[in-house]
Order: structure tokens, then sequence, then C-alpha cells
């Protein structure tokens, strides 16, 4: 027997790791928790039905993915299961596909029945695969104060039902540390939260987007990200992709590839019907190739209101290096094409500008005010194209713009092939009202070289 009834309460496993789905079975049939004493245990595709606990003292029990196997722990058809102080590792282990599975984990969850389900995973560690720690598949999740390391992806959310990611400390991921996905734009309602997460990279040199990322959200609504600290990552600290009512608020984004906090609005050629509706706000960003982005108007990128952000040294940088992908892009502050309100943002040290108010005729309803622009070539750039929607831009403060014919410090901008560059017109930085164009109104910026 691998199993021995030692309390009321618990079952405390006694074999090698061979054994343990029968023990699982025994605890869940007694109704008791189950105990794994400190060890090294080898563990293949056990499966786990019903109500039940699992757990250890912390740091002291590994369950060693074996060869071959899909998963150690995989939960469908249960009621509510908690998995508390175990380690799981996969290092020099063959992890193989579950072809009913999105992604190769080493614990998974799956609806597979009307009632909904709860895993709760707390004080436990996850490493060693190029797969994920944690797999949420249609169910309910609690995942807090756990160690993510040396992963393809920490944690993966697949339609799950508001599942909360807090507190947990991840790093050394080669695709994206937290994943928020669904098969079809829905709401998701989930909470990430409180977490450390540090060098995310690409296993695809040539990637541009689809990894690299600390937070990706995918066709997920009403989404809370906030309070996380996001360090090193190849492309975004945060990126949500077709997405609305995301709510991005307090986070930390330092050294980051690409674009620090894009809000993209493209997937598979759709647009997004109700836009953005989502809120950037009380960010602090240093070292990116772009600070904030909301693009895509076009496929309904729009409704987003930025406020209160703090940006210092947004730089050009070189992504996808190396690949036919390669490109080099950046020194943008902020940059947004449609109903949007900036406000209240600090941005110092955007090398190419600090505030982009549109994409020549992608631009509607920008109202740019009380923001203060340090040390960019280019303050405030805005678009005056033809088919440019209204722009208000009212008081500002631009200091250490570069005053020549190619900046300036509230300028209009064109896109093209290479890049956002200054068009004809006067730089309106000094002017107390002007309505020089039909679409743009400057009304009290303070603007000082």
């Amino acid at each position: 027997m691998a199993y021995v009834n030692t309390q009321p309460e618990v079952v405390t496993y006694s074999g090698n790791g061979s054994d343990l789905q029968a023990a699982v079975t025994a605890a869940i049939a007694a109704g008791k928790s189950l105990y794994l004493p400190a060890g090294s245990y080898d563990v293949a595709n056990v499966q786990i039905g019903g109500r039940l606990r699992i757990w250890a003292t912390p740091g002291t029990a590994t369950l060693r993915l074996a060869n071959g196997a899909a998963y150690v722990f995989y939960a469908g058809g249960y009621d509510d299961l908690t998995l508390e102080g175990l380690t799981f590792d996969a290092t020099g282990r063959t992890h193989a596909v579950d072809s009913g599975l999105p992604v190769r984990p080493l614990v998974a969850s799956k609806r597979q029945r009307a009632a909904n389900s709860m895993l709760r995973v707390r004080n436990c560690a996850f490493r060693g695969t190029a797969g994920a720690g944690v797999l949420v598949y249609g169910t309910a999740a609690e995942i807090r104060d756990n160690v993510f390391d040396t992963l393809g992806t920490a944690v993966h959310l697949q339609d799950a039902d508001g599942t909360r990611v807090c507190d947990n400390d991840i790093s050394s991921i080669t695709g994206n540390a937290v994943v928020v996905q669904r098969a079809s734009l829905g709401v998701d309602g989930a909470l990430i939260a409180g977490n450390r997460i540090s060098t995310v990279t690409q296993t695809d040199p040539a990637s541009t987007g689809w990894e690299g990322n600390g937070i990706l959200v995918y066709k997920a609504s009403e989404v809370q990200i906030t309070g996380n600290r996001i360090v090193g990552c190849a492309y975004s600290s945060i990126r949500a992709n077709y997405c609305s009512g995301t709510q991005i608020v307090g986070n930390t984004s330092k050294s980051c590839g690409e674009t620090a906090i894009y809000l993209e609005a493209l997937a598979d050629g759709a647009t997004l019907p109700e836009g953005h509706r989502s809120v950037v706000a009380s960010n602090v960003i240093e070292d990116a190739a772009v600070g904030i982005a909301v693009a895509n108007w076009n496929y309904g990128g729009r409704l987003v209101a930025v406020t209160g952000n703090l940006l210092r040294n947004i730089v050009v940088k070189v992504v996808s290096a190396g690949t036919p992908n390669q490109a080099s892009t950046g020194g943008l502050g902020i940059a947004v094409e449609a109903d949007a309100a900036i406000s209240g943002n600090v941005v110092e040290g955007a090398t190419v500008f600090g505030i982009l108010l549109g994409t020549n005729g992608y631009t509607r309803d920008l109202a740019c005010t009380d923001n203060l622009i340090r040390s960019s070539p280019i303050g405030i750039g805005f678009s005056k194209e033809a088919g440019a929607g209204q722009i208000f831009i009212a008081s500002n403060m631009v200091r250490g713009y570069v005053d020549d014919a190619a900046h300036g410090a509230i300028v209009p901008l064109s896109y093209g092939g290479s890049g956002y560059v200054r068009t004809t017109g006067a730089d309106l930085g000094q002017a107390d009202t002007s309505t020089t164009w039909a679409n743009v109104r400057v009304d009290r910026n303070r603007c000082v070289v």
C-alpha cells in the first residue's frame, strides 16, 4: 500500500511516485487531504477528479515529471483542488504533448462538466520545461505565492473563469510569462496582480510580438492587470490584443525590448466591436522602445484613458535582431489614434517624440491635456492630414525640445516609409490659442527650449 491513514483528516503518502494515482484516488474516496513527505517522486499523468488537497512542507517534496509524460497532475471533472507547498520539476525530462490541451503543462485543469471547478495553487514551485507550469482551461483558479522559473510559460489561462494570478515570482521564461487567452472574444475577468516577472525571451528569434511578453492577453475582456513589476522582456511588458475593458493600473515596466504597454485591436482581420474601452493609468515605465501605444483604429482600436503615467528613457531599439524581421523602432513615448484622453502624464527622455496624436487619417477625438514632456526633440506631434478628426491640446508643458525645421514643441507629423516625420506647418508651441488647422485646437501650453 502506497499510503497510510495516519490522521483523521489526512492520508500520508508512502510510495515512490509510480503509485501516486492510487493514493490520490483513495484520499478522494475517504474525503481526506493527501500529504507528501519530504522526497523526490517521479510522476506521470496522475488524474484527479473530486475534491482534494495535496500538500507538503514547502521545499521538501519534489514531483519530477516522468520521461514521456504529458503532465504531473491533470484535474478534470473535479470539484475543488488545492495544491500547496509542492515542487514540480521537468528538468532534463521529455515532456510529451496531450492533443486535448493547448500547451504542455506540469499541472492542468480542464472543465469537463456543466458545474464550474476551482483550482488553488499556493506556495508551489515550477521549473524545467519549455511548456507551461500551470494550465487553467475553462475553470476558475487562484494561483498565488508561487515560484516559476526556467519555463516556456508560467501560467496559461485558456477560456478560464475569473482566475486570479497574484503575488508570484516568475523568471527565466522563453515565451510569455502569463497568458490570458480565449478562443473567441468574451468576458474573462482575470485578475493579474502583484507578480514579479523578470527575463522573458523568445524561442523564435523572428517573433514580432507573439512571444517575449510579460503578460499577454488575447481576445479576453475585462481583465485587470495591476501592481506587477516586470523587468527584461524581449517585447512588451503588457500586451493586450483584441481585448475590451482592460485595466492596466499601477504596474512597473523596466528594460523592455519594444513597446512597454501595447493595446492592439487586430485579430485575424476582425474589428474590435466595442473598441478597447480601457484604462492605462499610474504605471511607471523606464527603458523601452515605445512607452504606451494604442493602435489599430481601423480595426476598432479606440476609447482609452491614458492618465498619470511616468515614462523615462524611451529610446530607439533593434527588435528581432539577425532575422528577416529585424527592425529599428522606438523613441516614442505615448501614441494614440482615436477617442482617447491623454492627461497628467510625465514623459522624460523620449528620443523621437513625447506624445503622438493620430496617424495620418487614422485620427479622431483626442484630448491631450496637463502633460509634462521633457527632453524630447519633438514634444507633441499631431496629424493634420486630410480625414484626420478633432484634436485638442491644452495646458501641457514641453521643456527641452529641439527648435528646428525637423522638430519642435507642438508640431504636425506624418507617417510614411521612414516613420513619423514633421510635415509643413508652424510649431504651435508658442501659440496662446490656435485654429491653424480645422481639426486642431491648441490652447495655453507652456513650451521652453
